[in-house]
């Protein structure tokens, strides 16, 4: 007759669970006659579920009746394997309130770097989540929440993957000083617009992201742009469209004109908004017949433009499409590589 808290953590003390089943618990509400049924995820080994704080989802649904499951309601839990199953409930986990339909069960983190990214259409929106600490690694672990698709073909689904595994929650490890891109699948299977959206309220200013749309060549920022909107070219689930891009925020003064000067070995590059601008010693040119190699490439590692030059001092052409670039130099035994970033011609 109770409601029962989801907490499936380190500290649980109600629930246990065999190693084969997910930490993760779905279930359904409806949206309307034009969607039908709508499905949320609850993750509750961290806390974390698809629906934001202050927002509500379909059937009333908001975070604050998320994590608790109450009298009749049905939820989802999958067994990662062939093996037997247990998932183990004791008083502990009863708790007093019983609002419908559920009721929180967050474990209110407020170190993560979290970014939620949101999928709409003309009929409903879908939800990912991508949070990074030091406590999660990459591979499929309890962190994270596989996807578990809408039937309804109005929902834009939208999510992450690991292997073989498309997951609705994603837990990666803290992220470092490095650049990290992120690939994002979609699912559209209804014809018109889509928007994508982030929400960055819960991610640490000290990180820009670009949203890159490979077939238009289009790089968003979205510290500065929230949304970008597109027309799906095919319509089932694609891969290799939409990449997120997460840069470390240089705190450095420069001149405006040149963004992203790096040195090494004697080797500068010095980024411009259409162009990058090399310095070699030519005792690096020698070494290698009087010539170096230098490359423009992009945050998925794909070569855009590839010179050879004898000339200690180069100007290399950036891609028309603004965003973030990879300038590689090779000359003799010397390697550098540096950012910079294309504004749009």
């Amino acid at each position: 007759p109770g409601s029962m808290k989801w907490d499936t953590g380190l500290l649980s003390e109600g629930i246990s669970l065999s190693d084969n089943v997910s930490h993760t618990i779905y279930y359904r509400v409806y949206a309307g006659s034009q969607v039908g049924d709508f499905m949320i995820t609850y993750n509750g080994f961290s806390g974390v579920s698809t629906i934001l704080d202050g927002t509500v989802f379909p059937g009333d649904n908001m975070v604050d009746n998320i994590g608790n499951i109450s009298p009749l309601q049905s939820v989802w839990v999958k067994v990662n394997s062939s093996e037997a199953a247990t998932i183990t409930v004791d008083n502990r986990s009863r708790i007093n309130d019983n609002s419908m339909p559920l009721k929180s069960g967050s474990l209110g983190v407020g170190t993560r770097n979290m970014v939620r990214i949101y999928q709409q259409n003309q009929y409903v929106s879908d939800a990912a989540v991508i949070y990074f600490d030091d406590t999660y690694s990459e591979g499929l672990e309890n962190s994270d929440s596989e996807k578990m698709f809408n039937n309804s073909k109005q929902v834009p689904e939208v999510y992450t993957r690991t292997g073989s595994a498309s997951l609705a929650i994603n837990g990666l490890p803290t992220l470092t000083g490095e650049a990290k891109s992120i690939p994002l699948s979609v699912r559209n299977q209804a014809d018109g617009p889509v928007t994508l959206s982030v929400n960055l309220d819960e991610f640490n200013d000290a990180f820009t992201l670009f949203l890159e749309d490979t077939k238009t060549e289009t790089w968003t920022n979205l510290r500065e742009t929230s949304e970008y909107v597109y027309t799906p070219l095919t319509l089932g689930d694609v891969h290799d469209r939409f990449v997120l891009h997460i840069q470390k925020v240089t705190t450095a003064i420069v001149d405006p004109e040149q963004v992203g000067t790096e040195t090494v070995d004697g080797i500068t590059i010095t980024g411009h908004e259409t162009y990058a601008r090399v310095s070699i010693p030519n005792t690096l040119l020698q070494q290698n017949h009087g010539e170096a190699l230098i490359e423009v490439v992009n945050m998925n590692g794909r070569v855009l433009n590839q010179i050879t030059s004898n000339q200690e001092v180069t100007e290399v052409d950036l891609p028309r499409s603004s965003g973030v670039y990879v300038v590689r130099v090779q000359a003799g035994m010397a390697l550098k590589s540096g950012k910079v970033v294309a504004q749009k011609q």
